[in-house]
């Protein structure tokens, strides 16, 4: 048999052979590729897995008050210092804010702020099958100005009611975020 028929005869087996293993490293990766979309059984209309808000942090409500802190963020891990962060209740709060993010191609410095809201879903929603966010500054009870890096800013909070509080980098949301414990 020529080389070439050779070769033609064992393209079927190859493709398949490539198919089963890209289907198998997605679903250890928990893609869905090659699987029929579930169907709502009323409609017919193909059911999308819904995307969740990522899970908030355990802190615990007795942590250290103060009415200044510091939130450096930095290289390529893009996440707050601390998950937990704890205010006295009816004083002015000082966040001193340092971005020293760079993109992905490292080579430009990212934007990004700090804002304040009652809760995640206030900051954070799902619409259209993704985490949006932006949408909703008028719910939050304090927005930053964005800096871009590296820089530092002072964001001077007006004093805030006890409560449990969700801080977010409004442009990292979902990822950038931490409780903010203001406590009586």
């Amino acid at each position: 048999m020529a080389p070439g028929r050779e070769l033609l005869r064992r393209v079927p087996g190859v493709l398949v052979l490539l198919v089963a293993v890209v289907a198998l490293i997605a679903s250890l990766a928990g893609l869905r590729v090659l699987a029929p979309a579930e169907n709502d059984a009323r409609t017919g209309v193909a059911i999308e897995p819904t995307p969740t808000l990522p899970p908030l942090p355990v802190c615990s409500e007795t942590g250290t008050s103060t009415t200044e802190i510091e939130v450096t963020v930095e290289g390529s891990l893009v996440q707050f210092p601390s998950s937990c962060y704890y205010a006295p209740a009816g004083e002015a709060l000082q966040i001193i804010f340092t971005n020293h993010i760079k993109a992905l191609n490292r080579d430009a410095w990212t934007t990004d702020n700090i804002s304040i809201y009652a809760s995640q879903s206030d900051a954070v929603q799902i619409i259209d099958g993704g985490l949006m966010t932006g949408f909703a500054l008028e719910s939050a009870v304090f927005v930053g100005q964005p800096i871009t890096g590296p820089a530092s800013i002072s964001y001077d909070i007006p004093p805030l009611a006890a409560g449990t509080y969700y801080m977010q980098s409004d442009r990292h949301a979902g990822r950038l975020f931490a409780l903010l414990i203001v406590t009586s």
